[in-house]
């Protein structure tokens, strides 16, 4: 008998051992669980948080291209407005006329204005300057922002004047992201909208700045080829917009977002961003252009 007490002792021993460590296994066990139910309540947050940012994005571009159609229904009014008083009859009081007719600000939120591009030949540009000064009492300064070729687009004409007066008689075919924009408008008969760029108007907002370019022909159909379209090329209907101001008009974006906005278009012809094809020109937290 005394040699079965070490055993029996031996048992009880090990019991305890096995009775200590099942609170300690039940809570390494708990442990694991919860922090796997932690991952999959995190995964799935992550989840949650993609698609409703990925339905607020697409909410977003949703309002931004209504407003761009939006506009285009006012440079559609401009140019059948110029159609309809007759290109030689064209000058400032049509687009006057235009501009009161129309409820700009709350017809067309986020637009800068609506004006008139002229397409000058080379041999008449100096009757178009004199034409164009004598019109306003005043010289009619013709601004270029690089080398111009042998054609001329003008901005003639911007209503409202007072918020646009730097870009009057501005030549954007001198620079090359305003002339390509107008160009493939006048070729494809369609409307353009041009690279980020920076408006004269609004200097101080680097790149964030447009043009949204509607062609105007000799005749009212437009012509069947391209080299008959550029050859009875009138000028366009065009407004300068920002997208700063276009967004402080759509609904969608608030301020529980931070939105970056990036062209990714072929920047090639723009040698500010020859080395940078993708340019995040907008950031709403800064409203400032990263490099």
């Amino acid at each position: 008998m005394a040699q079965e007490q070490p055993a029996q002792s031996s048992k009880k021993t090990t019991s305890l051992v096995k009775l200590s460590l099942l609170p300690l296994l039940t809570m390494v066990l708990c442990a694991f669980i919860s922090l796997y139910l932690i991952k999959q309540v995190s995964q799935e947050n992550t989840e949650r948080s993609q698609k409703e940012m990925q339905v607020r994005l697409q909410e977003v571009s949703a309002d931004i291209a209504d407003k761009v159609s939006l506009y285009q229904y006012g440079l559609s009014g401009l140019r059948s407005a110029t159609l309809t008083t007759g290109l030689e009859n064209l000058a400032h009081a049509t687009i006057l006329n235009y501009s009161a007719s129309r409820n700009i600000k709350v017809e067309f939120p986020g637009a800068r204005g609506f004006g008139f591009i002229r397409h000058v030949n080379k041999n008449n540009l100096t009757k178009f300057l004199l034409k164009a000064s004598a019109e306003r009492n005043r010289e009619f300064t013709l601004q270029t922002l690089d080398n111009h070729e042998d054609s001329y687009f003008v901005i003639q004409y911007i209503e409202p004047e007072a918020d646009n007066y730097n870009a009057i008689g501005l030549n954007i075919g001198s620079e090359s992201m305003r002339r390509t924009a107008a160009l493939n408008a006048a070729k494809q008969n369609k409307t353009q909208l041009t690279a980020p760029i920076t408006l004269v108007q609004a200097q101080q907002k680097s790149q964030q700045g447009f043009l949204l370019l509607m062609p105007i022909y000799n005749q009212a159909i437009a012509p069947n080829t391209e080299q008959q379209r550029l050859e009875q090329l009138y000028g366009w209907s065009y407004a300068p917009i920002l997208i700063e101001e276009i967004l402080g008009t759509v609904s969608s974006v608030k301020p529980d977002i931070t939105l970056s906005i990036t062209d990714i278009t072929d920047n090639a012809d723009n040698a500010d961003n020859a080395d940078n094809a993708q340019l995040t020109f907008y950031h709403s937290s800064t409203t400032n252009r990263f490099k």
